[in-house]
């Protein structure tokens, strides 16, 4: 708790706090980034709070934001908190205000579509491409997405449509 910066222990109570701690506590002994969204107390359904605890060195936020935009979420404010544990490895905790860029945000909608997706995102297990925007907009899968992108693929190969572009811009 002690290597919270001051900033964050003014804005969030100590249950906040106590169970963020215990989520990079999780990511730094398995070393998974954890994700959660939740509604935005400030303005509750209009805006969610995801949440992304992670240990990755690597982690660049503009990519990140670049990837809830083809999800179909906006970033409207984002706080990264870096922690440097004693002697361990650093940990972060990235809040972003995020709202559907298609109107009111149906939050157990919006997590049961997406929070699979950026999982796979994270682990490098999803291609991050303009198809994923049919995970909201068409309420397909990850799953779903990434075999349509096969197809894409193959079509494109086969000289079935004109280009691989023609055929994400047509879907």
């Amino acid at each position: 708790a002690e290597a919270l910066p001051a900033g964050y222990k003014a804005e969030h109570d100590i249950g906040t706090a106590a169970l963020h701690v215990l989520r990079l506590e999780s990511v730094r002994a398995s070393g998974v980034a954890e994700l959660d969204l939740a509604d935005d107390p400030a303005a509750p359904g209009r805006f969610g709070i995801l949440r992304l605890f992670h240990a990755d060195r690597d982690f660049i936020l503009g990519e990140w934001v670049r990837s809830l935009g083809r999800l179909g979420l906006a970033v409207h404010d984002v706080e990264q908190i870096d922690l440097q544990p004693g002697n361990g490895a650093p940990l972060a905790l990235v809040s972003l205000r995020v709202r559907d860029e298609h109107g009111p945000l149906d939050l157990a909608r919006t997590a049961a579509m997406t929070l699979p997706a950026l999982h796979r995102l994270q682990a490098g297990t999803l291609v991050d491409d303009e198809l994923n925007a049919l995970i909201p907009r068409a309420g397909l899968t990850w799953r779903q997405v990434d075999a349509l992108r096969a197809c894409v693929g193959y079509a494109a190969q086969c000289g079935a449509v004109p280009s691989r572009t023609a055929a994400v811009a047509a879907l």
